[in-house]
């Protein structure tokens, strides 16, 4: 048998050679492992999702972090988010007491470190929050100058916030996984909204920020006299009651709605540079204003409503905001021979 270790780098291509020894002939397996070694976070090697093994044993340097003690023997990686959610990151059967960490750039905010999971002994796991396309350093060493190798576990894990009952969604109702123990939520940009069948929720809070929002058939959610931003898609195969409250669409990159059956709003707002794209018909009762993004209708109609309490409006359309698609404005004639307005 034999082995050979060698330093290359990211996205190379290599020869491999295979040959017996005076001739010989044979067959075999040919195992074949990369371990990060970038001694530099300037160097850092870049990873993914799944098993990526490593080993500090060469590695020198000179940082600590908040959670170990002299572990300056450390190598670098660099972590692209897949989701939003919370990235899980894991040493779990080192053979060295490993510290773990991740920072937002080199020489930046340290944002998780962690020293000795309980579960596993002397590995470590930390867990963040990221957005799709959010960069990461990650730093692996040991404590007292300690060393060795191991394997990097990484995952991306959505956050989806399920009701588990009808209530106010400040309510303990809401479970990580659909048929989990209630508890309180969290509503922040890394999380998502499923509101599932036969649900009620009613929102009793002034604002609600969330990833996605999700109604499932039968189920139902009241934003109230409230506002909802969004920074993904709004789902609703139920229903959505947002008649008295504004929903305002804010994400980064192209954002949908989709429905069953017509959506009814008050206020409806586009901030999005990536656009939004309308799979339902919509109707506003008090105001359209499109600040940024295109609206795209898809043929579907958009109603600003009027009727004898009031007429929507359209209101400012911003320098780099604009409208693809027909706009159905009504105006409320009330009954009369002389009650004439004008168009």
């Amino acid at each position: 048998q034999a082995r050979v270790v060698f330093a290359s780098v990211a996205g190379t291509t290599y020869w491999i050679r295979v040959s017996g020894d005076r001739e010989a002939v044979g067959a075999g397996t040919l195992d074949i492992s990369c371990r990060v070694l970038s001694d530099l976070c300037a160097d850092a090697s870049p990873i993914y999702n799944g098993s990526t093994l490593f080993s500090t044993s060469t590695s020198t340097g000179t940082d600590v972090t908040s959670c170990g003690t002299n572990d300056y023997k450390d190598i670098w990686m660099t972590y692209t988010a897949t989701c939003a959610g919370e990235v899980v990151m894991s040493t779990c059967g080192v053979t060295f007491n490993s510290t773990l960490a991740a920072f937002s750039s080199c020489g930046g905010t340290e944002i998780a470190c962690n020293n000795d999971d309980p579960s596993c002994g002397v590995g470590s796991t930390i867990t963040f929050p990221a957005l799709p396309g959010e960069q990461f350093l990650v730093r692996i060493s040991g404590i007292g100058g300690s060393s060795g190798g191991g394997t990097l576990t990484t995952a991306c894990n959505p956050i989806n916030w399920y009701s588990r009952a009808s209530g106010s969604a400040s309510d303990p109702i809401w479970a990580r996984t659909p048929s989990g123990s209630p508890g309180a939520a969290v509503f922040n940009q890394y999380a998502s909204i499923v509101v599932q069948a036969d649900h009620n929720i009613v929102q009793d809070m002034p604002s609600v920020l969330a990833r996605r929002l999700v109604v499932v058939s039968s189920g139902s959610y009241d934003v109230g006299p409230n506002t909802i931003d969004l920074l993904a898609d709004l789902e609703v195969e139920g229903s959505l009651n947002a008649a008295n409250g504004e929903l305002r669409m804010i994400g980064g990159s192209k954002q949908v709605i989709t429905g069953t059956t017509p959506i009814e709003v008050r206020d409806i707002t586009l901030d999005n540079p990536g656009g939004l794209d309308l799979m339902s018909p919509l109707d506003i009762i008090g105001t359209l204003s499109l600040v940024q993004g295109e609206f795209t209708t898809n043929e579907n109609k958009v109603r600003l409503v009027s009727n004898a309490s009031g007429t929507a409006r359209l209101g400012p359309v911003g320098a780099s905001a604009s409208m693809n698609g027909n706009l159905f404005v009504e105006r409320y004639v009330p009954a009369g021979t002389t009650n004439w307005r004008p168009l």
